[in-house]
This record gives structure tokens, sequence and C-alpha cells, in this order.
């Protein structure tokens, strides 16, 4: 009897061992399977991310059976925040006042871009006008009349040519003065405004390029050279190599050489043979069908300095250089 009661508990406990020798092989193939699910996500977030930043390639992929993608409204920078009707710059604070009637999304397109042109000036100064200029405010019969200009100072670099006598000039409205957005320039941003929904993911495409531009590590901007040369006698196409290494030079030295600023939404223009004829340019100088905007390069401070223009070829933006003489 005391033989038997031996045997069944041996039998016993390795029935125990092996239930617990099962368990731990089922943990293992869990663990490895989660492993692996984790290295497949990480990969994929590595590969979603590129393909949203190194130059926004995001505009009309084809789907799975053919067809474009259709565009879906995506907002940018003009549309985030809420920004007041006053001009806040420097040591200037004012109230905005909009000619006519404007739809707040449009008023805040503006106000938003207002800011982004000015908003590294560094003072400013009152000047009298040579004649007053007639301003029609909402639902007012009277015309008010400016007599007074602003001069904003402490930024060199050259602001949208629609500024040039449509902001700026000063008038007593309400009972105070009033820094006036004339109806010649938001005419100028309804078009501009327009222009950027009927294409949002090429212009959501730029953001993501810009945050790029700004946050990568040398070795990616070396890897996916930002800049595209034209005008260069059809070195790009004739020479790529030699391009390359043009390209390559281009690059700063440090990460901190390299950071820019988003263009106002007034500074896109498409570029067909129509502008090529009235900027006077040679049809072999510039690339027709691209779209080009004037954005900054800035320093660590975020002040503007020089010209950064970009450009999208229809698939993604670059940085484009044109050498002296185009």
């Amino acid at each position: 009897m005391k033989k038997y009661s031996i045997i069944i508990i041996f039998v016993l406990l390795l029935g125990l061992l092996g239930l617990q020798l099962l368990r731990q092989n089922e943990a293992n193939s869990k663990f490895e399977i989660h492993e692996q699910n984790e290295d497949v996500s990480a990969e994929d977030t590595r590969e979603t991310a590129q393909a949203l930043t190194v130059g926004g390639a995001v505009e009309d992929q084809p789907s799975q059976d053919g067809e474009e993608l259709k565009e879906a409204p995506i907002k940018t920078l003009w549309e985030d925040g809420n920004f007041p009707e006053r001009l806040q710059i420097a040591d200037l604070d004012m109230s905005l006042v909009f000619e006519g009637q404007v739809s707040e999304e449009l008023k805040q397109v503006i106000l938003a871009d207002i800011n982004l042109v000015l908003g590294h000036v560094k003072g400013h100064e009152f000047y009298n006008l040579p004649s007053q200029i007639p301003y029609k405010m909402p639902e007012q019969t009277e015309a008010y009349k400016a007599n007074r200009g602003l001069i904003f100072n402490g930024l060199r670099v050259a602001r949208p040519k629609e500024y040039r006598n449509n902001f700026g000039h000063v008038i007593e409205f309400g009972g105070k003065k009033n820094v006036v957005v004339s109806a010649e320039l938001i005419s100028a941003y309804e078009e501009a405004w327009e222009a950027r929904k009927s294409k949002p993911r090429k212009y959501e495409s730029l953001g993501s390029f810009i945050t790029w531009l700004n946050t990568a590590p040398m070795e990616d901007l070396k890897a996916n050279n930002p800049y595209w040369l034209f005008g260069y006698d059809g070195i790009s196409d004739a020479y790529p190599e030699r391009a390359a290494k043009m390209r390559e030079s281009l690059l700063p030295k440090q990460r901190k050489d390299l950071q820019v600023s988003h263009p106002s939404i007034l500074e896109f223009t498409y570029v067909d043979r129509k502008v090529l004829e009235e900027e006077g340019a040679a049809a072999e100088q510039l690339p027709v069908g691209v779209t080009l905007a004037d954005g900054k390069y800035i320093d660590e401070n975020g002040v503007p300095y020089q010209q950064a223009l970009f450009l999208y070829d229809g698939e993604k933006w670059h940085i484009a250089f044109a050498p002296a003489g185009t």
C-alpha cells in the first residue's frame, strides 16, 4: 500500500511539473508575439512620421483602386488660435478695424497673418499722410479719413507687396484710434485664402516640411537634402552628381543655422508662362507649373534675416536655390 502511495505522489508531481512547463511556454509565446507587434508598430510609426515630414509629400496620393484620395480640410497655422482684433506688436497696442464686411473666418486668417508678418518688429513711429485717405466702415454712411500712418522699424526683411499703401493707416473711429485693414488688402487675403482652401494638403504639407527643417537631425537633412536647384545651365538634369555636391554644400554645418519661418499666406505664387513674362525671366531660368513661397531664414531668437524661397514641385516641398544670375 505504501508502495502505491509513493507512485501516486510521484505521478502527481510529474503532472504538476508538466503543467508548469506548459504555462511557461505559453507565456514566452505571448511575450514574443507582443514583442513582434511592438516592433511592427514602432516601424509603422517611423514610416508614417517620415511620410508626413520629409518634404511633406502627402498630396494627391493614389488609392488602391487607382483613384486619387479626395482632399479633406486640414487646419494650418492660419486657422489656429483665436486672435483679438488688435495690433499688439512690440510697444504698440491698438485696435484693428476692417473696411467693409468680413467673415469671422477670414478675419482670423488675416489677424494670424498680420501677427506672422509683423511679429518681429521692434517699434513704431507715426507720420502724417500727405493727403487724407477715406475708408468706409461697416454700417456707416460717412467715410472716415485717415491722416496719419504707421512706420514699423527694426525689421529689414521685405513684407508682402499687398501691404504697401494698404496697411498702417490710422483713423478715429468709435471714439478711439484704430489701424485700418483696407478693402484692397482684405480682397488680397480673400483670394489667397480661397486658393489655400482649394489645396489643403499642399499647404499642410508645407507646415510639415518646415517643422522637419527646424527639428530634424543633421543626419536626416543630409540623407534627404531639402535644397532644389534651378537655372544653373540645366545642372540638375544634365549633371546630377555635380548638382548633388552643390546641394550638399548648401547645407549648414550646424543644426541651429537652418531655421526657417512660415511664409505669409499672401506670398504664394503659381508659376506659369504668364508669371515668367511678367517677371521678365527667361523660360529656362524657372520651372513652369510649380508653386513658390517666400519664407524667411530666422536666427536663434526667431528674427528673420534673409529670404528662404520654398518650392513645391507638385509632389513635395523644397528650399529653392537659384545661383547668381538667374
